[in-house]
């Protein structure tokens, strides 16, 4: 498991990897809410599915 990914292992030692690490939790979110709304909307729509 990467380090970023342990928490509490290891604090961000710089300013680089702060924002490196907050990119990445917020690139997920939003992956993970896209995935989700997408789910959401294929119920009622079979054309969202094609986004997949």
């Amino acid at each position: 498991m990467p380090w970023h990914l342990t928490p509490g292992r290891h604090q961000p030692t710089s300013l680089r990897e702060a924002l490196l690490f907050e990119k990445w939790s917020r690139t997920l979110r939003v992956c993970l809410m896209a995935d989700f709304y997408a789910r959401v909307a294929g119920r009622g729509s079979r054309s969202e599915s094609v986004l997949r």
